[in-house]
Formats: structure tokens, C-alpha cells, sequence
């Protein structure tokens, strides 16, 4: 069972136990667990009467390294309890950054021959758009403004947005007028991150609407790579984006005898690892 499963049990149990100021954080993140995680530490500081190195020893009291990893369980472990709040896209992106640009690294032998990419949102997918530049022009579709900004001040592709509503908790495109773009579209290739990534469910994600237009990029699309670091292993978030059979790669730095990897594998998908030194040619070819 993961930290994120218990996450909100295990504060309760341990709110009577605690030093006053830790107890004061920890009441605090259970009341108002939305402001809890939307606000920056600074304000959350000031909001608390605290410092920023008391947060963090709050945080590490339940076995998470820092704010970001503390409020990203946070915030599943709302969903899981039926509840809709998505972690801030600070967090994700000060979580597992060297993992997260290893993995863009891995994936780029395996865009060999495909010229029209559609790109979803998020700080792995950042960093596989930082790593872009190294490769000739394509044309890039994405529904991440952070995303698109990146390939645009790399000058190197043609970068397209689909229209539709803006969502300001991940700085993206979503809505109906994004899905009828996508209807009339067609990609090689398509790279999703995941909330979650689970062996029998598939990949899935917190938020309703970003599921069903990931959906609609999947189906507009040949083929699929998912990007996802370790942390995104373990219970499904609430919407389904995509079952097993349907990721043709999925790229990880879990190490090989992880029992994800082999359960993913029965199954029938192509994994690769950066936790192992893989040849290029071999990454290709997974494709």
C-alpha cells in the first residue's frame, strides 16, 4: 500500500502525538486540504505563523523527502477518497526532475520516423520538450502552454495549440472545442505523461476532462509512448486514459525486477528502463 493510500489515516493518528506547531500544519492541511496544496510555501508560511524548514520537518514525519512529494500524495489521496483536486505543476516539477529528463533522453531513438507528434502536459513531458531540440523539425501538436513555450523558444519546430478552454491549474487546453480539432486530426505519433500508471487499469489521471481529451489524442494518433517516472506506479487515479493493450511503449526508470515491470510486460507492452544502459538501436526498435 502506497504513502498517498494512507496518507490521510495515518495524519489523524498521528495529530494528538505531535509537537504543537507540527500539529497546527497537520490540522491545518486536513481542513483546508485544497489551500493546502495550491499555495505556495511562502504563503502557506505565513498563513501557519511557520517556517519553510518546519514544513519540511512536518512533511518528512510521514516519510516524504519535501513539501512537493508530501502535497502530490496529498492530493491522490483526496482523489482516492472521491474528491477532485489536482497537485500543482511547482511540485510536480521540483519532484524527480533528474529521472524525469532521463527518461525524455531515453524516448528520443524511439521518435525515429515520426514526423507529426502530439504532446500532452506536465513536467515529464517538459522535459522530453527540452530534449526535442536535438532532433530535426517535426511538427509538434500539444496541449500544454508550458510545453508549446519551451519548442517555441527552441525556434526548431512547427508548434500547434488545438483550440479550447484554458485550464489554470496546469496551464493547458482542454474542453469540446480542443476534442472536435483533434476529430479532424492525425499524428504518428502520440507521447502521454500519467497521474498513475497501474498493470491491469492502464494509465489514468485525476482530472475528468483532461482524460477525455487525452482520449481523443490517443485515438487521432498511431501510436502511443507514455512517460512515467516511478512514482506514478501504484493505485489508479479516477479516469482512465488508456488501457495496457493500447501503450505501445512505456518509458520508466523503475529497475528491471520491479514486479510493475514484469506484470506490464505479461501483458504484452514494451518497456523500457533508464535504470539499466539500453542500446539505441534496441530502444528503436520497441517501436
Amino acid at each position: 500500500m502506497s504513502k498517498a493510500e494512507t496518507l490521510v489515516e495515518d495524519m489523524q493518528s498521528a495529530l494528538p502525538s505531535l509537537s504543537p506547531k507540527l500539529r497546527q500544519i497537520c490540522q491545518h492541511a486536513l481542513d483546508e486540504p485544497v489551500g493546502f496544496i495550491r499555495s505556495s510555501s511562502r504563503q502557506l508560511c505565513d498563513t501557519l505563523g511557520t517556517s519553510e524548514p518546519t514544513l519540511i520537518r512536518f512533511c518528512q514525519t510521514f516519510g516524504h523527502s519535501g513539501l512537493a512529494q508530501f502535497r502530490i500524495d496529498l492530493a491522490l489521496a483526496i482523489a482516492l477518497g472521491g474528491a477532485s483536486v489536482e497537485p500543482s505543476r511547482e511540485d510536480r516539477r521540483h519532484l524527480n526532475t533528474a529521472e524525469k529528463q532521463a527518461i525524455a533522453r531515453a524516448v528520443l531513438p524511439a521518435l525515429d520516423g515520426a514526423q507529426s507528434l502530439i504532446l500532452d502536459n506536465g513536467s515529464t513531458v517538459e522535459a522530453l520538450a527540452e530534449a526535442l531540440e536535438a532532433l530535426a523539425p517535426r511538427t509538434v501538436m500539444t496541449t500544454g502552454i508550458d510545453v508549446a513555450q519551451i519548442l517555441l523558444r527552441q525556434g526548431v519546430h512547427d508548434v500547434l495549440l488545438p483550440g479550447g478552454r484554458l485550464r489554470a491549474e496546469t496551464a493547458s487546453v482542454s474542453g469540446r472545442i480542443a476534442e472536435r480539432t483533434l476529430a479532424e486530426m492525425h499524428f504518428d505519433l502520440c507521447i502521454l505523461g500519467a497521474d498513475s500508471i497501474d498493470p491491469a487499469f492502464g494509465i489514468s489521471t485525476f482530472s475528468e476532462g483532461e482524460a477525455e481529451l487525452n482520449r481523443r489524442m490517443v485515438e487521432a494518433s498511431e501510436r502511443l509512448i507514455v512517460l512515467a517516472d516511478g512514482d506514478k506506479f501504484g493505485h489508479p487515479s479516477l479516469h482512465r486514459i488508456a488501457r495496457p493493450d493500447q501503450i505501445h511503449l512505456l518509458v520508466t526508470n523503475l529497475p528491471e525486477g520491479h514486479p510493475a515491470l514484469a506484470a506490464l510486460r505479461a501483458g504484452g507492452m514494451s518497456v523500457l528502463t533508464t535504470a539499466q544502459d539500453t542500446p539505441a538501436d534496441e530502444i528503436a526498435g520497441q517501436t
